[in-house]
């Protein structure tokens, strides 16, 4: 199994079960993307679907969150 196929798996679950409404993920490297996925929804109302460019509120940057940190620098 490929480790598309096995994050795919591991996010839509999350969706299916209630974990979570909606998420997107993202591996980067430096060489570029490795993995991009968009599961549930990012609208609850209207039922929009989450999408890999849908932007989203991080309610917590901390130091325990160097990831995020850079893709948002990386972002900029």
């Amino acid at each position: 199994m490929t480790l598309q196929t096995q994050l795919d798996r591991l996010l839509q679950t999350a969706v299916e079960q209630g974990d979570v409404p909606g998420v997107v993920a993202v591996v980067v490297d430096r060489d570029g993307i490795r993995y991009e996925g968009a599961f549930g929804k990012r609208n609850l109302t209207n039922g929009s679907p989450m999408t890999v460019d849908t932007v989203a509120w991080i309610a917590s940057m901390t130091d325990k969150n160097p990831p995020q940190a850079a893709a948002l620098e990386r972002a900029r």
